[in-house]
């Protein structure tokens, strides 16, 4: 037998619902399916950080059932966490100033994956300004009680964006950059991949210095998606060569990594091993890509390989024209088969390197979004 207060709450609900659809306005939850169910993971990006610029990319494979095509977003949301200290209260230490752009994302070769977009129309690879740079006294998450926690954290848009994307991603670009950098504890609920993909961590340094960046994306035996050794800052139209190896530490009996200075080549380094190694050619913009699919092999399952870019390139020694990037350190996933992640990541920096062109890639990753359209 339902309750008086049951009765009420139901009740409450359907006059929001019949609100909202008498003002022209519907809500959807992004990743469909998490209405009304948590996340797998709490995340404190970005709504934690004082400094930070973090932009959410969502797949338009996530997107085009719940947003029809030309229909305008008028507001986002997101809630607490709510499996982690589901007794207490999260709080903000400071009101920051905040800041959202929206945009549609396409990726290429020039406009790799850590590559903030620049501002402009928001309608390809550009971002425009939704929600003004204003001061954001973000509320208090109280403990979580029998239900899901409510979308609170709440952005009005200022100009509300319309929704033309037919292919690529949604961009939803956070930034706020305070005088004291701080951290506070605010928890939100965020969708993480369940297939294990790999990963792909960059290490050492690239030569000459913020030259030769080399970035991969990492994949799993059998999986559609592919594994990608990419490059941007090279020389255009340069010859490439790509290195895959099975160790960072020794090649040939030598150790790594080797510093090339002893050859005039100041600041490079070899940190692969070069068991494997693929010609490319640099396109106009001065960027490559290598990209394999794996196959359904379960010995690769797991597997670690190095990678590196070695480039003919003057900028460091005009008498020994090589360049090297920074290295790859790739850990192939270990699921098995044509499970694709979820069609999401950020391209997120925190403290100083809020305010650098790149950021670092983490992917497979989605917060838990209310978008309000009309």
């Amino acid at each position: 037998m339902q309750t008086f207060h049951s009765i009420a709450f139901a009740s409450l609900g359907l006059l929001a619902v019949a609100s909202a659809e008498l003002n022209g306005q519907t809500k959807v939850v992004i990743p469909s399916g998490y209405q009304n169910t948590e996340g797998n993971i709490a995340e404190l990006r970005p709504f934690a950080y004082d400094r930070i610029r973090l932009t959410q990319y969502i797949g338009i494979n996530l997107l085009r059932k719940s947003i029809p095509f030309r229909k305008t977003i008028t507001a986002i949301a997101y809630r607490r966490d709510g499996r982690a200290f589901t007794r207490s209260t999260f709080t903000r230490r400071t009101s920051p100033t905040w800041t959202i752009r929206m945009g549609n994302y396409f990726p290429t070769t020039s406009n790799p994956k850590e590559a903030y977009l620049r501002p402009g129309t928001g309608s390809f690879n550009s971002l425009t300004t939704v929600f003004n740079a204003k001061t954001v006294n973000f509320p208090k998450l109280g403990p979580v009680g029998f239900s899901t926690p409510p979308f609170n954290i709440r952005f009005p848009l200022d100009a509300p964006f319309q929704f033309l994307l037919t292919g690529g991603y949604l961009a939803i670009d956070h930034f706020a950059y305070e005088t004291r950098y701080r951290i506070s504890t605010y928890l939100i609920d965020a969708v993480r991949s369940q297939v294990d993909v790999g990963t792909a961590t960059s290490y050492g340094t690239a030569c000459p210095q913020g030259k030769n960046r080399a970035f991969g994306i990492s994949s799993n035996p059998g999986s559609e998606f592919p594994l990608e050794l990419r490059l941007f800052g090279g020389v255009p139209n340069s010859l490439l060569i790509g290195t895959f190896g099975i160790s960072k530490t020794k090649w040939n009996g030598v150790p790594l990594p080797l510093d090339l200075g002893f050859l005039g080549l100041t600041g490079c380094k070899i940190y692969a091993s070069e068991e494997i190694m693929i010609p490319v050619k640099a396109n106009t913009n001065g960027g490559a890509a290598i990209v394999a699919k794996l196959p359904a092999d379960p010995s690769l399952a797991g597997v670690n390989l190095y990678s590196q870019w070695i480039s003919l390139d003057k900028r460091v020694n005009p008498s020994f024209p090589l360049s090297f990037s920074n290295g790859i350190a790739f850990r192939i996933g270990k699921s098995m088969g044509n499970q694709p992640p979820l069609d999401a990541f950020f391209t997120y920096g925190e403290s100083n390197a809020a305010r650098a062109r790149i950021g670092f890639v983490d992917t497979g990753i989605s917060l838990v979004t209310e978008f309000t359209y009309k």
